[in-house]
C-alpha cells in the first residue's frame, strides 16, 4: 500500500480526530440537545438530520442520505424533511450553534475569558484554509459556513467542519474498499484480533439502533463479510483479511486528513492549546461515557 503523506503527518491527522471529537459532538448529545430540539418542535431525527445537514442548504434528502452514507437512507430522508417542513437551513443553522453556546459556556465556565481561545480558534481556521473541497461534500459546506462572533461557538464550528472533512475522506475509502453502507457498520463494530483495536466508540446494538438497520439487514451485510472472508464463519469477529482491511482504511483515512496537517509546524503547540478547553467539555460529563467532575 502507497500512502501520499508521511508518518508525521498522518499521525497529526490521527491525533486531531481523537483530540477534536469530544468539542464536536457536544452539538449531539447533552441535555442542551433535548431542550433546543423541544423549543424547535424536532424529533430526533429530525433535529440531528436537520442540524447536521443543515450547511449543504435546502438540497435533495437523497443528497443529504448519501452524505451521511452509514445511516438508513430513508429515515435520513425523512428527517431532513421533517426538518425542512417547519425550518429553514439558516434557522437549522442558528439553532445548532444555540446547542453548542449553551453546552460550551457550561463545559468552559471561566475558560470562556482565556486569551487562549480565540487563539485556538484561529489557529485551527488558518490549518482548515488549506483544506480542499473537491469530493468533500459535507466538508466543503461547512468550510462554507460563516463564522460566530462569540470564539466558543467559532471553535464548534471548527472542530466540526474538522469532522465532516475528515468523514468524507473516511467515506472515499469505504467506497474505493467496496464497503456499502451496513458492510461498514458491521466490518467497524466486529471484534478485532488487536483487543485495542476496532469496536468503535458505540456497541453493536447501539450502532443498529442509532443508525436505523434492522437484524435482517445487519445479518445479510454480516454474511456477505462473510463470503469476501473478512468475517469469521460462527461469529462477528474479523478474520486476519478482516483485521487488514480494517487497518487499511484507517490508514488511508488518515492519509486522506494528512493534507492539512503536512506544513503545520506548530502542530504540538495547537493541541497543548486545545487541550485545556478538551478537557472541561469531558470534566463537564456532558457526553456519553463521562460524568461530571
Amino acid at each position: 500500500m502507497t500512502l501520499r503523506h508521511n508518518e508525521r503527518a498522518r499521525g497529526y491527522a490521527r491525533q486531531a480526530y481523537q483530540a477534536l471529537e469530544p468539542l464536536h459532538i457536544v452539538a449531539y448529545f447533552g441535555p442542551q440537545v433535548g431542550e433546543v430540539s423541544k423549543a424547535e418542535g424536532l424529533n430526533f431525527y429530525g433535529s440531528y438530520v436537520g442540524f447536521r445537514g443543515a450547511p449543504l442548504g435546502a438540497c435533495s434528502p437523497a443528497v443529504v442520505a448519501a452524505a451521511f452514507y452509514n445511516w438508513n437512507p430513508a429515515v435520513i430522508e425523512k428527517g431532513w424533511q421533517d426538518a425542512l417542513a417547519s425550518h429553514t437551513p439558516a434557522q437549522l443553522l442558528a439553532a445548532r450553534e444555540r446547542i453548542a453556546d449553551k453546552a460550551l459556556t457550561g463545559a468552559f465556565g471561566d475558560l470562556l475569558g482565556s486569551d487562549q481561545l480565540p487563539r485556538v480558534v484561529d489557529r485551527l481556521n488558518g490549518i482548515l484554509s488549506n483544506a480542499t473541497k473537491a469530493g468533500r461534500a459535507l466538508g466543503a459546506a461547512n468550510l462554507d459556513v460563516a463564522r460566530h462572533s462569540e470564539p466558543h461557538v467559532a471553535l464548534w464550528q471548527a472542530t466540526a467542519t474538522w469532522r465532516e472533512w475528515r468523514g468524507d475522506g473516511h467515506i472515499g475509502a469505504l467506497i474505493a474498499n467496496e464497503l456499502p453502507p451496513v458492510e461498514a457498520l458491521v466490518l467497524h463494530t466486529a471484534e478485532h484480533p488487536d483487543p485495542s483495536v476496532g469496536g468503535g466508540a458505540l456497541s453493536k446494538d447501539a450502532t443498529k439502533s442509532s443508525r436505523a438497520w434492522g437484524d435482517e439487514a445487519w445479518e445479510a451485510a454480516a454474511d456477505r463479510l462473510r463470503t469476501r472472508g473478512l468475517l469469521e464463519a460462527d461469529a462477528e469477529r474479523l478474520t486476519t483479511a478482516g483485521a487488514q482491511l480494517y487497518d487499511l482504511i484507517e490508514d488511508q483515512t488518515d492519509d486522506a486528513a494528512a493534507s492539512i496537517w503536512a506544513n503545520v509546524d506548530d502542530a504540538d503547540e495547537f493541541f497543548a492549546a486545545v487541550r485545556p478547553f478538551v478537557k472541561s467539555v469531558i470534566d463537564a460529563g456532558i457526553l456519553p461515557g463521562t460524568k461530571k467532575k
